[in-house]
Protein backbone atom coordinates (compact mmCIF):
# COMPACT_ATOMS: atom_id res chain seq x y z
CA UNK A 1 0.00 0.00 0.00
CA UNK A 2 3.03 2.36 0.62
CA UNK A 3 4.27 1.50 -2.94
CA UNK A 4 1.33 2.63 -4.16
CA UNK A 5 -0.84 -0.78 -4.81
CA UNK A 6 -4.78 -0.46 -5.00
CA UNK A 7 -6.34 -3.28 -4.52
CA UNK A 8 -5.26 -6.43 -2.08
CA UNK A 9 -5.80 -10.00 -3.14
CA UNK A 10 -6.60 -12.71 -0.56
CA UNK A 11 -6.29 -10.34 2.27
CA UNK A 12 -5.53 -12.19 5.30
CA UNK A 13 -3.55 -11.09 8.92
CA UNK A 14 -4.82 -7.82 8.41
CA UNK A 15 -4.10 -5.50 11.25
CA UNK A 16 -5.45 -1.94 12.21
CA UNK A 17 -3.01 -0.11 10.27
CA UNK A 18 -3.23 -1.67 7.03
CA UNK A 19 -7.15 -1.94 7.79
CA UNK A 20 -6.08 1.75 8.09
CA UNK A 21 -3.98 2.68 5.54
CA UNK A 22 -6.54 0.61 2.73
CA UNK A 23 -8.89 3.45 3.74
CA UNK A 24 -6.19 6.49 3.73
CA UNK A 25 -4.85 4.97 0.31
CA UNK A 26 -8.71 4.35 -1.00
CA UNK A 27 -7.69 0.23 -1.73
CA UNK A 28 -9.60 -2.63 -2.45
CA UNK A 29 -9.63 -6.13 -1.06
CA UNK A 30 -10.39 -8.62 -2.85
CA UNK A 31 -10.79 -11.36 -0.64
CA UNK A 32 -11.16 -14.40 -2.97
CA UNK A 33 -13.26 -16.97 -0.86
CA UNK A 34 -13.58 -19.04 -3.56
CA UNK A 35 -10.51 -20.59 -3.99
CA UNK A 36 -9.87 -21.41 -0.39
CA UNK A 37 -13.35 -23.04 -0.39
CA UNK A 38 -12.71 -25.47 -3.69
CA UNK A 39 -9.51 -26.38 -1.84
CA UNK A 40 -11.23 -26.67 1.88
CA UNK A 41 -13.55 -28.93 0.44
CA UNK A 42 -10.89 -31.17 -1.37
CA UNK A 43 -8.59 -31.51 1.05
CA UNK A 44 -8.36 -35.76 -0.03
CA UNK A 45 -6.58 -34.08 -2.92
CA UNK A 46 -3.53 -32.20 -1.55
CA UNK A 47 -0.61 -32.76 0.13
CA UNK A 48 -1.21 -32.32 3.96
CA UNK A 49 1.20 -29.38 4.55
CA UNK A 50 -1.59 -27.56 2.24
CA UNK A 51 -4.21 -28.63 4.41
CA UNK A 52 -2.78 -27.54 7.23
CA UNK A 53 -2.14 -23.75 5.61
CA UNK A 54 -5.79 -24.11 5.17
CA UNK A 55 -7.23 -24.72 8.32
CA UNK A 56 -4.56 -22.38 9.72
CA UNK A 57 -5.98 -19.20 7.81
CA UNK A 58 -9.47 -20.04 7.11
CA UNK A 59 -10.97 -18.45 9.80
CA UNK A 60 -8.41 -15.47 9.97
CA UNK A 61 -9.44 -14.60 6.36
CA UNK A 62 -12.79 -14.01 7.57
CA UNK A 63 -12.02 -12.10 10.37
CA UNK A 64 -9.87 -9.67 8.28
CA UNK A 65 -12.56 -9.46 5.43
CA UNK A 66 -15.24 -8.68 8.37
CA UNK A 67 -12.65 -6.05 9.76
CA UNK A 68 -12.58 -4.53 6.41
CA UNK A 69 -15.94 -4.43 5.59
CA UNK A 70 -17.17 -3.00 8.85
CA UNK A 71 -14.44 -0.25 8.69
CA UNK A 72 -15.55 0.37 5.10
CA UNK A 73 -12.71 -0.55 3.26
CA UNK A 74 -14.15 -1.33 -0.83
CA UNK A 75 -14.42 -4.53 -1.49
CA UNK A 76 -14.16 -6.22 -4.44
CA UNK A 77 -15.08 -9.43 -5.98
CA UNK A 78 -12.96 -12.02 -7.47
CA UNK A 79 -12.33 -15.65 -7.62
CA UNK A 80 -8.32 -16.89 -8.13
CA UNK A 81 -9.84 -20.02 -10.19
CA UNK A 82 -7.05 -22.42 -10.64
CA UNK A 83 -9.04 -24.23 -13.94
CA UNK A 84 -8.03 -27.61 -11.67
CA UNK A 85 -10.92 -29.30 -13.60
CA UNK A 86 -11.44 -31.44 -10.27
CA UNK A 87 -10.51 -28.80 -7.41
CA UNK A 88 -11.54 -25.32 -9.12
CA UNK A 89 -13.19 -25.25 -12.46
CA UNK A 90 -13.54 -21.99 -13.97
CA UNK A 91 -17.22 -21.60 -14.28
CA UNK A 92 -17.55 -21.91 -10.82
CA UNK A 93 -16.60 -17.97 -9.58
CA UNK A 94 -20.34 -17.30 -8.80
CA UNK A 95 -19.63 -18.89 -5.90
CA UNK A 96 -17.97 -15.80 -4.30
CA UNK A 97 -20.66 -13.63 -4.53
CA UNK A 98 -22.64 -16.12 -1.89
CA UNK A 99 -19.59 -16.47 0.18
CA UNK A 100 -19.04 -12.26 -0.04
CA UNK A 101 -22.17 -12.40 1.91
CA UNK A 102 -20.25 -14.84 5.07
CA UNK A 103 -18.61 -11.05 6.37
CA UNK A 104 -22.00 -8.80 6.28
CA UNK A 105 -22.56 -7.98 2.99
CA UNK A 106 -25.91 -7.88 1.38
CA UNK A 107 -26.38 -9.89 -1.45
CA UNK A 108 -26.96 -6.48 -3.53
CA UNK A 109 -23.63 -5.73 -2.09
CA UNK A 110 -21.87 -8.53 -3.32
CA UNK A 111 -23.30 -8.15 -6.58
CA UNK A 112 -22.42 -4.45 -6.59
CA UNK A 113 -18.63 -5.88 -5.87
CA UNK A 114 -18.59 -7.77 -8.97
CA UNK A 115 -19.64 -4.96 -10.67
CA UNK A 116 -19.66 -1.85 -10.38
CA UNK A 117 -16.99 -1.72 -7.90
CA UNK A 118 -15.04 -4.34 -10.13
CA UNK A 119 -15.04 -1.83 -13.33
CA UNK A 120 -13.38 0.52 -10.42
CA UNK A 121 -10.78 -1.40 -9.75
CA UNK A 122 -9.41 -2.16 -13.36
CA UNK A 123 -10.33 1.57 -13.95
CA UNK A 124 -13.26 1.29 -16.45
CA UNK A 125 -16.04 2.75 -14.39
CA UNK A 126 -16.39 4.95 -17.19
CA UNK A 127 -17.24 1.59 -19.65
CA UNK A 128 -18.18 -0.64 -17.29
CA UNK A 129 -19.97 -2.14 -14.50
CA UNK A 130 -23.55 -0.08 -14.55
CA UNK A 131 -26.23 -0.08 -16.65
CA UNK A 132 -25.96 3.67 -18.36
CA UNK A 133 -25.99 5.18 -21.36
CA UNK A 134 -22.76 5.30 -23.27
CA UNK A 135 -21.37 2.36 -21.42
CA UNK A 136 -21.13 -1.24 -22.84
CA UNK A 137 -24.11 -3.11 -22.75
CA UNK A 138 -22.86 -5.73 -20.36
CA UNK A 139 -25.45 -7.75 -19.22
CA UNK A 140 -26.57 -11.24 -16.95
CA UNK A 141 -30.01 -12.39 -15.77
CA UNK A 142 -30.48 -14.73 -13.50
CA UNK A 143 -33.05 -17.17 -13.53
CA UNK A 144 -34.79 -15.99 -10.49
CA UNK A 145 -33.68 -13.09 -7.82
CA UNK A 146 -30.12 -13.19 -6.57
CA UNK A 147 -31.14 -10.65 -3.70
CA UNK A 148 -33.57 -13.10 -2.66
CA UNK A 149 -31.09 -16.30 -2.96
CA UNK A 150 -27.52 -15.27 -3.83
CA UNK A 151 -26.31 -19.03 -4.56
CA UNK A 152 -28.35 -18.48 -7.87
CA UNK A 153 -25.75 -17.06 -9.04
CA UNK A 154 -23.60 -20.41 -8.08
CA UNK A 155 -24.88 -22.36 -10.88
CA UNK A 156 -24.03 -21.31 -14.98
CA UNK A 157 -27.23 -22.85 -15.30
CA UNK A 158 -29.15 -20.19 -13.62
CA UNK A 159 -27.72 -17.73 -15.80
CA UNK A 160 -30.04 -17.47 -18.39
CA UNK A 161 -28.97 -14.75 -20.51
CA UNK A 162 -25.35 -13.00 -21.00
CA UNK A 163 -24.65 -9.91 -23.11
CA UNK A 164 -21.15 -8.29 -23.78
CA UNK A 165 -20.36 -5.43 -25.22
CA UNK A 166 -24.05 -6.06 -27.26
CA UNK A 167 -23.73 -8.79 -28.31
CA UNK A 168 -25.74 -12.11 -27.04
CA UNK A 169 -23.20 -14.57 -26.21
CA UNK A 170 -25.46 -17.21 -24.22
CA UNK A 171 -29.04 -17.28 -24.66
CA UNK A 172 -31.25 -20.08 -22.62
CA UNK A 173 -34.35 -18.31 -22.57
CA UNK A 174 -37.77 -19.34 -23.90
CA UNK A 175 -38.71 -18.09 -27.48
CA UNK A 176 -41.04 -15.03 -26.52
CA UNK A 177 -39.87 -12.10 -23.76
CA UNK A 178 -42.76 -9.97 -23.19
CA UNK A 179 -43.89 -10.38 -27.01
CA UNK A 180 -40.48 -9.70 -28.47
CA UNK A 181 -39.12 -12.55 -30.32
CA UNK A 182 -35.37 -13.59 -28.94
CA UNK A 183 -33.90 -14.86 -32.40
CA UNK A 184 -31.56 -17.81 -32.26
CA UNK A 185 -29.29 -17.20 -34.93
CA UNK A 186 -29.50 -13.29 -33.98
CA UNK A 187 -26.53 -12.27 -31.54
CA UNK A 188 -27.20 -8.69 -31.02
CA UNK A 189 -28.77 -6.91 -28.23
CA UNK A 190 -30.73 -4.27 -30.09
CA UNK A 191 -32.57 -7.21 -32.87
CA UNK A 192 -33.97 -8.92 -30.31
CA UNK A 193 -35.10 -6.28 -27.12
CA UNK A 194 -36.00 -3.00 -27.06
CA UNK A 195 -32.70 -1.25 -25.90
Amino acid sequence: LLGGVKSIEHGMFMDDECIELMLVKKAWLIPTFTIIDCYLKNTDKLPPWIVDKLMASREEHLISARRCYAAGVKIGLGADLTNDPIICPFGINGREFRLLTQIGMTPMEAIVAGTKTGAEIINMEARLGTLEPGKLADIAVCAGNPIDDISLLEKPENIVLVIKDSIIEKNTLEDNVNGKCISKTTNHWDQGFDA
